[in-house]
């Protein structure tokens, strides 16, 4: 992370559950916890209530405990919103006013202890939002409070909170509650001014639709005046607030495309940004993100930053790898499959577009070379922008920034005393060897890695892991947010898959040693934009291969930056000025073949 963002990026605590019912529970007793300490002291603790399924499960077992509150009288309830047309008439839910009523019931709450009960619902909503406005004001200053004590929040897929859009006219209101129009129906919700008083908030995660919410709001680029990211701007907000992540959430909404092999099937995940909706009359763009070092989703970023409204950005991971499958043949594979999401979307009626990193070039390469063997690429594809592509032909390069940026720092002397000595003068070595030397040396390498399951072998990947995860979660972009699936998803992934995926690159790689140019995208007027920095400490760039008509190299090297490997994770790092270069590319190419 740069400096400038470490002096100025606060982020709130975040506690991540494996289960909905530990979810709920560490909630429950953050509630009861804080209630505690204000009611015990008698003073009255004023809690903010979010409607929706979210913090159903929370409300169930601080029901369930109210028994453990010292003052339930003390404790008094109002309403982030009025209920919002999906939040109203849910069955079997156990949202804020069947909490509510629950606590009625059982006679620990009396109806004075809700702030509003008594506005009539058919009354103007202007005359309402004055009335709550004064109500809730008179008990403020009777109380000597300047906001809520406790408030539960949650997001909808789309990032509003209760009734803030994105962009809600809410952000220009000092009043506690604001009079706001969502879908031509007026609806009265609490402002972002007011919720930043408040002494507490719990921002509950539930379900994989919330994980681009989830993104905004830890984005180091996420606004004051924009939703959900304002809340991160409360003052003191590690200690003000708490974010509770459910498992779900870390989520993307995905689909799944199974493609039949001669070795069994391949399943290929895919990441969306909003879940897909196959039937829908406007067929936009797909951009196509491909991976690049082990398949790991590098793009939350991109997923996050590029405009829904435009464009259906989709994450693609390798597929799965039949048990069957010869070594030499994963490349291939891999291509086969992403020719076979290209086909899922592109058959839909859906332009597109894809996005590839890193090792995603050789793959693109291979494709670009037997186009044939390809045909969904030949008939859907739009265009291709390759992000810092890496060449099998400067695997000394890429070896070199690998070692020094991962694989040496990532082992301890004390912890692997032989190994790091081995790869230390394996480093000295390197330097003097030649190009096609060091391939070769990571052709063996990777073959023997293969076939080796040793423990020691397993504890060097163990510490390798885990020096990607603290490069890949200090990237800026998400930071806090990364960390767990980013983790989770390398946990899975054994040697013997990165020294697969190494061995069948770098054997493919040397098709194109002597190439120049590109052999069927110009021939087919598919268009080509490649992203390089001349800093990257993985990928260096090879010119000859990206000469020609139709394609153009952009250079994004920063200078200033001292992190070379922050240069190869560029659309990590700068995700918004990645999705504005897509953008660009999309709509350039789309005029121009409108035009023709």
């Amino acid at each position: 992370m740069s400096e400038n963002t470490q002096d100025t990026y606060a982020a709130p605590d975040t506690r991540y559950f494996q289960t909905q019912e530990e979810f709920n529970k560490a909630v429950g007793k953050d509630f009861i916890k804080h209630a505690n300490q204000t009611t015990q002291k008698k003073q009255r603790f004023l809690v903010c209530l979010s409607h929706g399924q979210s913090p159903a499960g929370a409300y169930k077992n601080i029901s369930d405990y109210y028994h453990k509150i010292k003052n339930p009288k003390n404790i008094y309830y109002t309403f982030l919103n009025s209920p919002l047309k999906s939040q109203e008439g849910l069955k079997g839910i156990f949202d804020a006013e069947a909490f509510l009523n629950s606590l009625l019931e059982k006679g620990v709450i009396t109806k004075e202890q809700i702030l509003g009960y008594h506005i009539n619902e058919d009354q103007a909503e202007e005359e309402s939002t004055a009335l709550i406005n004064e109500h809730v004001g008179n008990f403020l200053k009777e109380n000597n409070k300047s906001g809520f004590d406790y408030v539960f929040l949650a997001s909808n897929p789309k990032g509003r909170i209760g009734g803030i859009e994105r962009n809600s006219k809410a952000f220009d209101s000092k009043e506690i509650f604001a009079l706001v129009m969502l879908n031509k129906d007026p609806e009265i919700t609490v402002t972002p001014h007011f919720l930043l008083q408040s002494k507490r908030i719990a921002f509950l995660a539930t379900k994989s639709d919330k994980r681009r919410p989830l993104a905004w709001l830890y984005s180091t680029t996420g606004k004051p005046n924009e939703s959900p990211s304002f809340i991160r701007y409360i003052d003191n907000v590690k200690e003000r607030m708490t974010v509770f992540v459910d498992d779900k959430a870390l989520t993307w909404p995905v689909i799944e495309v199974k493609r039949e092999t001669p070795y069994g099937v391949s399943n290929i995940v895919i990441d969306l940004a909003n879940p897909y909706k196959e039937n829908a009359k406007e067929k936009l763009p797909v951009v196509l993100l491909i991976h690049g070092f082990l398949g790991l989703n590098s793009f939350d970023g991109l997923l996050t930053s590029i405009p829904s409204t435009k464009y259906i950005a989709a994450a693609m991971h390798y597929g799965s790898i039949p048990s069957d499958l010869p070594v030499d043949e994963y490349s291939a594979h891999v291509a086969r499959n992403i020719n076979a999401v290209v086909e899922y979307f592109g058959s839909k009626g859906h332009p597109v577009y894809i996005f590839d990193h890193s090792m995603g070039n050789i793959y693109f390469l291979m494709i670009d070379k037997n186009i044939e063997q390809y045909p969904s690429v030949k008939k859907y594809l739009r265009g291709r922008i390759g992000a810092n592509p890496f060449f099998g032909e400067e695997a000394k390069h890429a070896l070199l920034g690998f070692m020094d940026n991962v694989i040496i720092p990532s082992m301890s002397f004390s912890s692997n005393i032989v190994e790091k000595s081995v790869l230390v003068t394996l480093r000295r070595i390197i330097p003097l060897d030649s190009k096609t030397g060091v391939r070769r040396r990571g052709i063996d390498l990777s073959k023997r890695l293969i076939g080796q399951e040793s423990n020691t072998s397993n504890n060097v990947w163990q510490s390798v892991k885990e020096r990607i995860v603290y490069l890949m979660t200090n990237m800026d972009s998400l930071p806090h947010l990364n960390r767990i699936p980013i983790e989770k998803a390398l946990n899975k992934v054994p040697s013997k898959i990165f020294a697969i995926q190494s061995h069948s690159a770098l054997q493919e790689s040397r098709a194109f040693d002597q190439q120049v140019g590109l052999n069927n995208m110009p021939k087919f007027n598919i268009p080509i934009l490649i992203l390089k920095s001349e800093r990257d400490g993985v990928a260096k760039f090879v010119p000859r291969l990206y000469e020609g008509k139709g394609i153009e190299v952009r250079d994004i090297t920063d200078k200033k930056e001292t992190d070379l490997f922050r240069e190869h994770l560029y659309h990590m790092v700068h995700p918004q000025q990645t999705a504005k270069i897509i953008d660009e590319f999309v709509v350039n190419t789309e005029s121009k073949r409108d035009k023709n």
